[in-house]
């Protein structure tokens, strides 16, 4: 089963239970599951497709669990981005990510903003998830490969470039992406 779907049976057997609770913040199952399919459902709408990169540069909060799973759901690629690091450090993990789109805290759009004048080709910012939930349930979530990467790690080492790329699915604790090769500086 992948993470998406793991999401929805949960949501299923205990909708008002709590999912998550991170300092003064809680969600339940169902809400959690109704916000994580429309952000899915928005992020292909707006051209995503499944297997493309999500950069998420957001603090651990609820709305940081809701990217997670909407990059699960819609059988996406999430690539959290550490809000400790600086612009360079983030231009090259968005770089290297090759993300096709980046949400980006409204308190860390700055250095996001920064981050991407550095790079090459354009890269979509987006800094509020509000709006993003406009009801298009007509979208069909794809099918997930339990198997498919649904996460990607990049490390940036102590003189900046990263050491290693992991990529995690369901089903491993973090094997190197077919073709990622060990970076250093």
């Amino acid at each position: 089963m992948n993470l998406g779907n793991s999401l929805s049976a949960s949501a299923a057997r205990n909708p008002r239970k709590l999912a998550v609770a991170i300092e003064n913040e809680s969600i339940p199952y169902e809400e959690l599951e109704h916000s994580s399919a429309s952000l899915a459902r928005w992020l292909l709408r707006h051209g995503c497709k499944p297997g493309d990169r999500v950069a998420i540069h957001w603090p651990n909060s609820i709305e940081m669990v809701k990217l997670l799973f909407a990059c699960f759901k819609a059988g996406m690629i999430a690539v959290p981005v550490n809000v400790r690091l600086k612009a360079l450090e983030v231009t090259y993990l968005l770089t290297h990510s090759k993300a096709a789109i980046c949400f980006a805290h409204p308190d860390l759009i700055g250095v996001t903003r920064d981050a991407c004048r550095g790079r090459a080709s354009g890269l979509r910012l987006q800094s509020s998830l509000e709006s993003l939930d406009d009801g298009h349930e007509k979208i069909a979530l794809p099918n997930v490969n339990e198997h498919d990467p649904a996460l990607i790690s990049l490390h940036i080492g102590h003189n900046g470039p990263a050491e290693r790329c992991n990529a995690y699915t369901p089903h491993s604790s973090g094997r190197r992406e077919p073709g990622a090769q060990r970076h250093t500086g």
